[in-house]
C-alpha cells in the first residue's frame, strides 16, 4: 500500500519514535492513574493511622490541661498573695542592678468572668541602663505578669540640684476569681 523507500536509518528513528509516543499514550492511560491512586492509598493510610490515635492523644492533651490549671490556682491563691510574691521578686532584681523602688501601687482590678485582672505599678529609680536590665530580666525570667507599660521621667530634686530617671513600671496579672472569697 505504501510503497516507501526508506533507509534503514530513517526506519529505525521512526520505529524509536514510535515506541517512545506508544509509551506515553500506555502511561497516560494506565500507568498515570495507577501510580496516583498508589500514592492516594498511601496517604489515605496515614490519615487513618492518626485517627485512630486521636482520642488517646485527646486524653493525654486533657491531663496536660487540667495539670496547667491546677498549678494555676495552687500558684496564685489570691491577689493580696500574689503581690507580696511580686514584690520580692522585683526587689530581689532591683538589688541586684542598684535600681530602688520608689513606690509600688495596686490600682482597681477588673472581673471578667471566673478571672479577675490586677494592675498595678512600680516605681524604680536609677541609672538608665541598670533600670533596663531590671525591665528585661522582669520579661524575660520572672513569672510575675504582664508588663504592659513603661514610662520614664527624668525628675529634678531642687534640695541637692540633681536629676534622677524613674520609670514607672505597669504590670498586669491574672488569677481566677473564687466564689467563696467575694
Amino acid at each position: 500500500m505504501f510503497n516507501l523507500q526508506l533507509s534503514i536509518k530513517q526506519k529505525t528513528y521512526a520505529l524509536i519514535s514510535g515506541s517512545i509516543l506508544f509509551g506515553l499514550v500506555i502511561y497516560q492511560l494506565t500507568l498515570k492513574r495507577t501510580i496516583e491512586a498508589y500514592q492516594t492509598n498511601g496517604f489515605l493510610k496515614n490519615q487513618l493511622s492518626e485517627a485512630a490515635e486521636a482520642p488517646d492523644a485527646l486524653i493525654q492533651l486533657k491531663s496536660i490541661n487540667s495539670n496547667y490549671e491546677k498549678a494555676i490556682i495552687k500558684y496564685r491563691k489570691s491577689a493580696t498573695d500574689h503581690e507580696g510574691v511580686l514584690l520580692d521578686r522585683v526587689n530581689k532584681v532591683c538589688v541586684k542592678n542598684a535600681v530602688r523602688i520608689t513606690s509600688f501601687n495596686s490600682l482597681p482590678t477588673y472581673k471578667q468572668g471566673n478571672q479577675v485582672v490586677h494592675t498595678g505599678f512600680i516605681k524604680l529609680t536609677g541609672r538608665f541602663t541598670s533600670i533596663l536590665q531590671v525591665i528585661f530580666h522582669l520579661e524575660t525570667k520572672e513569672a510575675i505578669g504582664r508588663l504592659s507599660s513603661v514610662k520614664f521621667i527624668l525628675e529634678k530634686d531642687y534640695n541637692q540640684e540633681v536629676r534622677r530617671l524613674s520609670a514607672l513600671v505597669y504590670i498586669q496579672y491574672i488569677t481566677l476569681n473564687n466564689s467563696s472569697n467575694d
